[in-house]
């Protein structure tokens, strides 16, 4: 499950009501994307679109996750379309709520 973006915004925060009934039936992975959250943010670390595709990657790879259904809000939603596009088959299925599809500049 991906966040979307905002002042303050957490995986916590976005997802902490749905997790539980979730994880009734899945395995539910919910991490804050590098520079969001809990996250840490390196120094001269750029923010972009690959880099965080790069980000959930690796995580699946740690985890030894090959293919992943994907929730994603608004950020979150755009992060799963690229993630979707650059790596197709690590991809089972999305379910995006109030996705961003276009570039947007993030506050």
């Amino acid at each position: 499950m991906i966040h979307g973006s905002g002042p303050g915004v957490s995986a916590w925060a976005n997802w902490r009501l749905t997790i539980p009934e979730l994880a009734k039936q899945f395995r539910v992975i919910v991490p804050d994307m590098m520079g969001f959250g809990f996250s840490e943010r390196p120094e001269g670390c750029i923010y972009t679109m690959s880099n965080w595709v790069k980000q959930l990657i690796d995580l699946m790879d740690i985890l030894d996750i090959e293919r992943a259904s994907i929730v994603g809000n608004s950020f979150g939603g755009a992060l799963a379309i690229a993630m979707a596009i650059h790596h197709p088959g690590r991809v089972n299925k999305l379910s995006l709520m109030g996705s961003v599809g276009v570039p947007f500049e993030i506050t």
